[in-house]
Order: C-alpha cells, then sequence, then structure tokens
C-alpha cells in the first residue's frame, strides 16, 4: 500500500512498512504489524479510546455505562463508521481498561524516563 502526502511544493510517495500495533488492522489487512514485519512482538503502539468516568463513580453507574457503551459498539452503523476512520471496536470490562491503561502509563513513563524527555 503507498500513500502520498502532498507537501507546499513536492509530492513525497511513502510505502508503509508495518503498522504499529501487534496485530494487523482490519483498516489495512495487508499491512503488517511491527511483529510480523520485524519480529518486534513487545512493541506496540496502537493508539486506543476509552470512555472514563469520574472517581468514586459507584460501580453500578460504572456497570451501566459499560453495558450501554458495549452495546453502541456493536451497532452496525457505528462500527462503519469508525471503520472508515482506520479504528476497530472492541469494547470490553471495565477490569480490562483499568487493566490496558496502568501497562500503557507503565510502558510510556518508562519510555519517557529512559529517553531522558523533558516537557519544553
Amino acid at each position: 500500500m503507498s500513500i502520498c502526502i502532498c507537501g507546499c511544493q513536492f509530492l513525497t510517495k511513502l510505502n508503509i512498512l508495518a503498522a504499529g500495533g501487534t496485530q494487523r488492522s482490519s483498516a489495512t489487512p495487508k499491512i503488517p504489524s511491527l511483529a510480523e514485519a520485524a519480529g518486534l512482538r513487545e512493541i506496540d503502539t496502537d493508539i486506543w479510546y476509552a470512555l472514563y468516568a469520574p472517581a468514586g463513580t459507584a460501580k453500578e453507574i460504572v456497570q451501566k455505562l459499560n453495558r450501554e457503551m458495549n452495546a453502541v459498539l456493536k451497532l452496525p452503523e457505528i462500527g462503519d463508521i469508525l471503520s472508515k476512520q482506520g479504528l476497530q471496536t472492541t469494547g470490553g470490562t471495565p477490569e480490562q481498561l483499568e487493566q490496558l491503561t496502568r501497562t500503557d502509563l507503565e510502558r510510556w513513563s518508562n519510555v519517557v524516563r529512559d529517553a531522558k524527555i523533558q516537557p519544553d
């Protein structure tokens, strides 16, 4: 797959070598993941979005919001809209989201620390 990026006075053609997740994206099924292309199984740079409730929200409310959001994500029209944007719907449980959040915070905190990244 090739994409074109237009600049002010030039046109550059890029070839996508790999996608940043651990698995191929349904939006670009012909593009291998980093794990497939380079054997980099520990790298996962997929972007994800989530709905969070304020700390201290009653568990029953969190569970209801979770059920409703998962139902919305299963609607074909929502899947179509998100798919056109290159996004995949997964849904899940509050516990899975908490684990994903903790894992990514730890991963990216380590990257920032190890690379000595400082805010401007």
